[in-house]
């Protein structure tokens, strides 16, 4: 268990070739500059999804996953998808060995992330739904079979909520993904249901799929959302040793300290109510925290002692 730390945490989301982010992951919430943890440490879900692809078409290709050719798989330049050129094992032994249609759905993969990227760059562009449909169109021409066609789903499904077309993104995963063997790609496939129940409000549904997958930053950003007092008692009641009462005590803590200590934060007030609402609770919720050490439910007390301690 880890109390509080002496340095701030900034948070950022990595983008990497042919992978989406998080699915739901924006980092709108200020207190993700954390103070005080008390959650353990889950697995670096993108690494997890960047090994997974790599694995896969070492496996395809037939060659060695070494960190060359990992490099490779992770770092496309949109020239080398159309010119002969011998610069990206990945890319040219796709042309080696004839797999035309494979190299086709890198190419939409890249296109993809040309388009939910384009707000990332120097000159801000939005991608228009008329680009994310028109790229639709060409996903839907490609004749895949085998674990292809899976990974063909997955863009698609991808694609589909970047278009915030949820509901078909939905039937995408009902109607096919959800009756795959257990894999990192049908993970990776329900990733995104849980951003559905997540733009849709459904934020314990969401959480319940990212607790499973171990994303914690995605599991933040629900709490962040459901953040009252009498939740976490509910929670507590059901359960005095739920994973989530951990995230619930790191929210509340880097909430009090940032609008007790930081002028910065009590003038964002105006854009995010959430200041004076949590500071309403506070006591409440230390009072909780005070309940949960004197009952001895809990079979970590110290974090709650941790958190009473920091407030």
């Amino acid at each position: 268990m880890k109390t509080s730390r002496s340095y701030i945490l900034t948070a950022s989301l990595l983008m990497a070739a042919l992978w989406p982010s998080q699915a739901c992951i924006d980092y709108e919430d200020p207190s993700h500059f954390n103070l005080f943890y008390c959650a353990p440490d889950m697995p670096d879900i993108d690494a997890k999804r960047l090994d997974e692809s790599v694995q896969f078409w070492s496996k395809y290709l037939g060659v060695k996953a070494d960190q060359d050719f990992a490099n490779d798989v992770k770092n496309i330049y949109e020239y080398q998808l159309d010119e002969e050129e011998e610069g990206n094992l990945f890319i040219t032994t796709l042309r080696k060995q004839g797999k035309t249609d494979a190299l086709q759905l890198v190419k939409l993969n890249f296109e993809l992330n040309q388009l939910t990227g384009s707000s990332d760059g120097w000159y801000y562009r939005k991608a228009t739904p008329a680009e994310y449909n028109a790229l639709l169109t060409k996903i839907d021409a490609l004749r895949l079979t085998g674990d292809l066609s899976r990974r063909k789903t997955f863009l698609k499904m991808r694609c589909l909520f970047a278009l915030k077309d949820y509901d078909a993104c939905m039937r995408l995963w009902e109607m096919f993904a959800s009756k795959w063997e257990d894999s990192p790609l049908k993970q990776r496939a329900y990733g995104y249901v849980a951003g559905i129940y997540f733009r849709k409000g459904q934020f314990e549904k969401a959480m319940q799929i990212y607790f499973e997958q171990g994303d914690e930053g995605s599991i933040r950003q629900c709490v962040n959302r459901i953040l009252q007092n009498s939740t976490i008692e509910q929670e507590y009641e059901k359960d005095p040793n739920a994973p989530i009462l951990a995230h619930f005590l790191e929210d509340y803590a880097n909430y009090f300290y940032h609008s007790t200590f930081d002028d910065y934060w009590r003038s964002d007030e105006k854009d995010n109510p959430i200041w004076s609402a949590v500071n309403r609770q506070r006591e409440q919720v230390l009072a909780l925290a005070e309940r949960a050490v004197k009952e001895g439910k809990s079979k970590d007390p110290q974090m709650w002692q941790a958190f009473i301690g920091f407030i």
